[in-house]
């Protein structure tokens, strides 16, 4: 169940599996009750957890977008304990809806930070 608890940063592990794709609002949103799909962050941080063997990340696009993210296509591909991260200069500029993983493996934990506000 989610909490009603608003934190800065908000740090949390979320669970990724293979296609479909999931949108990192929603996966955050499971946690914490103030995270929805509008919600826009000025920093992102996610790591892939250790104990992950040979599995992979991938994060991009969603899949309305013209390439959505697959095991094929992405923008970031990670691998246990490899960490991306990506700032908005000014406030509030990465709108979380858009930010989606998928994983070549299930029950992939991920390690996410991320600033809003």
């Amino acid at each position: 169940m989610a909490t009603s608890e608003t934190h800065s940063p908000y740090m949390t592990t979320v669970a990724v599996g293979v296609a479909p794709a999931v949108n990192l609002a929603t996966l955050l949103a499971l946690v914490y009750s103030s995270i929805n799909s509008s919600t826009k962050a000025r920093f992102v941080s996610l790591q892939m957890a250790s104990g992950g063997g040979a599995a992979h990340l991938f994060v991009g696009n969603g899949p309305s977008s013209g390439s959505p993210v697959s095991t094929t296509n992405c923008g970031v591909d990670l691998v246990a304990l490899q960490a991306a991260w990506t700032m908005g200069m000014q406030s509030n500029l990465i709108a979380l809806g858009d930010i989606w993983l998928v994983s070549d493996t299930a029950g992939q934990k991920v390690n996410c930070t991320v600033e809003v506000g």
